[in-house]
């Protein structure tokens, strides 16, 4: 699923420029200053046999480069320079790839171009490895051939993409890796684009013979709309066009999302959603994610209640839907991807088979499922009480987050909190808490929908409606007190003095993305 949605992203990513890096002007001060700092050291370890200096003087520069924010030529040069050094020994390779991840990531113009060099170095480790640490070198390979080849085709450079994935596939064949058939997917995806690709070229060369039909530039036009997710390159071709809804929605989605006025985000929504539903599979899912951000940027702008906000809230969970559905995915079992050591922020939790076990009593025994989530999602929760109040759950909601307490406090009670920083019981949250029988599992089901600037959270227990609220997001806060945070916007189960076996934790994303942490 994740690769699916980094996949989709980059693709739509073509249709917004990436924003420029430093300046010839910027890139030769940082230069002067570079070498005003650093020019005695650089050449004083040079002139030493041993790589040793070199290295550590690597070192040295990428932790200077971390802390660089201000300037990215700064950065870049101080990035450029680590690599340089590190390169001399295989021992440095880690911190000649370690520069060029963070100069990417700091300075997107260069991004290609170290991703290039990152590739080469992890192709270095690849080729030298032999056992286990081959089998590892090789699925850092295949990572950095798909990113390189994501870069690619925002670039629009297909062939090039598609000579980066055949390798990635040769490499995880070679190791038995379980991406192997995540890369033949890429593969054939990127087979067709190609296609895609030609046959537009083709239509622009007929286009060139007989400009007056009508027929071809409208052709023309919904295959760079649709097929190839490009709305900018798209509105190029309007001229002679006579379809109304071309003439009308492409000039407007050809540009940025975040410019979009208020008013016409409705109406741009429901263009795109029906756009998804008639288009070929592969292009689905890009129709059917920018319908969801339009609805999504309408209601965060738009907030007075009425009949239009309404339309668009079940247009918005409609789409949503149908969006997870169009990109095939299944839902993400969060309990897998858990280390009970690793994501254990307070307590001792333990494995029991596929299961994860509160192993002891205390105040705010918390471990968090290690998957960052973003936008609106549906979570599934099988568990077992096995002594003492019911296990809660911490909800990730934007960039903030609320525990749902199933049957807590004295008065066992159940609810969120906090609302409106306001703990419960005294949030309009509250409900009679809900004890599951100890020793019987119990399901638990809680859809979190985003909507623009507000929320809805609705949780069930076996079935039965539970918890039910709706409000703006800013009002969430999460118990706070001993409970720790986790360490993203992540899902987090917890107990209080009490223990629980969870044998079942999965998440889909309906609108947004599930990144691992790990």
């Amino acid at each position: 699923m994740v690769r699916h949605m980094a996949w989709m992203c980059v693709v739509l990513a073509a249709t917004f420029p990436l924003p420029l890096g430093p300046g010839a002007a910027e890139a030769g001060q940082a230069t002067e200053e570079f070498d005003s700092v650093y020019g005695a050291d650089v050449k004083r370890v040079k002139d030493t046999a041993t790589p040793k200096d070199d290295l550590e003087l690597a070192a040295r520069l990428v932790a200077m480069a971390k802390g660089e924010t201000a300037k990215p030529g700064s950065l870049a040069v101080l990035c450029e320079k680590a690599y340089e050094l590190a390169m001399v020994h295989p021992d440095g390779y880690a911190t000649a790839a370690q520069a060029m991840e963070l100069e990417a990531a700091k300075v997107p113009a260069n991004a290609a171009a170290c991703g290039q060099r990152r590739l080469d170095i992890l192709q270095k480790v690849y080729d030298s490895s032999r056992g286990p640490q081959r089998a590892k070198a090789g699925e850092a390979l295949t990572d950095a051939l798909l990113s390189l080849a994501d870069l690619q085709v925002a670039a629009a450079e297909i062939p090039e993409a598609v000579a980066l994935c055949k390798k990635a596939f040769v490499v995880a064949r070679a190791i038995g890796s379980v991406k192997k058939d995540v890369v033949e997917e890429r593969l054939k995806q990127l087979g067709q684009m190609a296609k895609t690709f030609a046959e537009a070229d083709a239509l622009k060369k007929q286009l060139e013979k007989a400009p007056a039909n009508t027929a071809l530039r409208e052709k023309l036009v919904r295959l760079l709309l649709v097929d190839l997710h490009n709305p900018a390159e798209a509105a190029k071709c309007l001229e002679g066009v006579s379809d109304a809804p071309l003439l009308k929605y492409v000039p407007a989605a050809a540009k940025p999302i975040d410019e979009a006025p208020e008013m016409a985000c409705p109406e741009l929504g429901d263009w795109y959603a029906d756009l998804g539903r008639s288009a070929a599979a592969a292009a689905k899912p890009a129709m059917l994610a920018r319908a969801v951000a339009y609805y999504e940027r309408f209601l965060l702008l738009h907030t007075d209640d009425g009949l239009l906000r309404g339309k668009v809230v079940a247009a918005l969970k409609k789409t949503g839907e149908d969006l997870w559905r169009a990109r095939g995915e299944q839902w993400i079992d969060l309990l897998a991807l858990v280390d009970p050591v690793k994501d254990s922020l307070k307590g001792t939790w333990q494995r029991q088979g596929s299961a994860l076990v509160c192993a002891n009593r205390g105040e705010s025994i918390t471990c968090q499922m290690p998957v960052a989530i973003e936008g609106s999602y549906e979570l599934q929760t099988r568990l077992v009480c096995l002594g003492g109040d019911a296990p809660n759950i911490l909800l990730p909601v934007q960039k903030r987050s609320v525990q749902l307490i199933i049957c807590g406090y004295p008065e066992r009670i159940g609810g969120l909190t906090a609302i409106g920083g306001k703990q419960l019981p005294d949030n309009p949250t509250l409900v009679p808490g809900i004890m599951p029988q100890t020793g019987r599992e119990c399901l638990l089901t809680v859809k979190v929908i985003l909507l623009g600037a507000s929320a809805e959270i609705n949780a069930t227990v076996d079935g039965k409606p539970f918890v039910s609220w709706q409000g703006p997001v800013a009002a969430l806060s999460p118990a706070g007190g001993p409970w720790p945070a986790p360490t993203g916007p992540c899902v987090a189960v917890g107990c209080w003095w009490s223990t629980a076996r969870f044998t079942a934790v999965r998440l889909k994303a309906t609108t947004g993305t599930a990144k691992p942490l790990r």
